[in-house]
């Protein structure tokens, strides 16, 4: 097969068409990133040289082999977990400035020491397979595409994409979801902030970004939250 006597060379071309396709300057305004669609045969040979060839260098780095504390996770996770740390705590700098609602430009996303190991398809399927939804890419009317991390944001006066709530609109409930092992502690200490927000839904419209993985739900009643003192944060 072509690629098995040549991979990098296709496998670069096959890089090189998906970003046109989902970075090129041609496509429509929208939120989020669409699933790649790379072309039947490409995508199909490109695979199976990555399955034959597990052991051999590091598919989809750049660079060859790294120093890696997640190396035993997949690929795409340890990209989006790259990802997550620029966003949330790294970027902010001249080389990959960062603005007060946390979007960060792709290309210097990219190009940042924590990411540039991974090559841009390696990226964009971690974009891509983000069943958590940490993360939203937008295209902008020059045709310029951004990232940014939902939440979790450390660096000062960076708040996220969210917008504040007044307390007078939320609603009657917000549910919290999580994770039984956590059951007896929440029990015990109700639910505690830490050094990460505390996540909340409204059950009754936001169930498409309810996580599949959560095993419990904690239903909470705003009015006697907040006359608890509780106090309301990002939407």
């Amino acid at each position: 097969m072509l690629l098995d006597a040549t991979p990098r060379k296709l496998a670069d071309a096959a890089v090189h068409w998906a970003a046109q396709q989902l970075l090129g300057e041609n496509l429509p305004d929208k939120v989020g990133v669409c699933r790649l669609a790379w072309e039947e045969e490409t995508e199909r040979v490109l695979m199976k040289w990555l399955q034959d060839n597990p052991k051999q260098g590091s598919a989809g780095l750049v660079g060859g082999k790294q120093k890696n504390k997640n190396k035993g996770l997949p690929l795409h996770e340890q990209a989006m977990k790259a990802m997550c740390y620029v966003l949330m705590h790294a970027a902010g700098t001249e080389e990959c400035p960062i603005s007060e609602e946390g979007w960060v430009k792709w290309q210097q996303l990219a190009a940042h020491q924590s990411c540039k190991r991974f090559q841009n398809w390696v990226l964009l399927e971690a974009l891509d397979q983000d069943k958590k939804d940490r993360l939203v890419a937008k295209q902008d009317t020059d045709g310029v595409w951004w990232v940014v991390a939902w939440s979790g944001h450390t660096q000062e006066r960076v708040v996220g994409p969210a917008a504040v709530v007044p307390t007078e609109e939320l609603p009657a409930l917000l549910a919290h979801g999580s994770y039984r092992r956590h059951t007896a502690s929440i029990q015990k200490k109700g639910l505690v902030r830490g050094d990460r927000d505390v996540h909340f839904h409204d059950p009754e419209e936001h169930a498409e970004r309810w996580r599949v993985d959560l095993e419990t739900r904690i239903d909470i009643d705003v009015k006697k939250a907040v006359d608890l003192g509780w106090k309301t944060g990002n939407k």
